[in-house]
């Protein structure tokens, strides 16, 4: 291949391959946006606990610990759905998408029973820093996920019907799925940072 005809190749690829839709920006810039958001958070709750004089060593429920492996086995489900669709393989990615929002919704259960037995603990928020920490990372990791389960429910309503051998569909069914499983792994990677500095400062 010539250098003259280089830019005929290159011009024959779609646009979008090299440049973010406007779905995909507003993803990205979302994205981008809670990561600020978190980063801020946990430096604030870093200074606090620094300068804090805590003796009570707050013990990690086994709740917190289930909903990680329940998360990052909905991060795997994700994963292997999009393989599926990138195939055409509509009916099994349908399964996975469902039991990825499955996965999700018991991690939010899981979630529920890891600050019951925090409380159980009494561990609360007045007064106690780590505590404070503790439910607000979950609470507001949690509403996120919340939103992430949401996605996953529109992408279940937006394959009804959709038949492996329709390429235009496929085409948009698959980049629903790829934003969606942008702000999926965020929400895993996020909750992976999180947890550890959690762990960390519970003394």
């Amino acid at each position: 291949m010539t250098k003259q005809e280089e830019p005929e190749v290159f011009a024959a690829v779609p646009k979008h391959y090299w440049w973010p839709s406007v779905p995909q920006m507003g993803m990205i810039g979302w994205i981008l946006s809670l990561i600020v958001f978190f980063a801020a958070l946990i430096l604030a709750f870093g200074v606090t606990l620094q300068g804090a004089d805590i003796e009570d060593r707050i013990l990690v429920p086994v709740a917190l610990w289930v909903s990680t492996v329940l998360l990052t086995g909905s991060a795997i489900s994700m994963a292997v759905g999009r393989y599926q669709l990138r195939r055409a393989r509509v009916q099994r990615y349908r399964q996975l998408i469902a039991l990825t929002a499955i996965l999700g919704s018991a991690f939010l259960i899981s979630q529920l029973l890891g600050a019951k037995a925090l409380f159980d603990q009494g561990v609360y928020t007045e007064a106690n820093p780590r505590g404070s920490a503790f439910y607000t990372f979950t609470g507001l990791h949690g509403l996120h996920l919340i939103g992430g389960i949401g996605t996953l429910i529109y992408l279940l309503r937006g394959i009804q019907g959709l038949k492996g051998e329709e390429e235009q569909p496929l085409r948009k069914a698959r980049m629903r799925a790829q934003i969606s499983a942008w702000y999926w792994n965020f929400v895993f990677v996020s909750w992976l940072v999180l947890f550890a500095f959690l762990w960390r400062w519970s003394g």
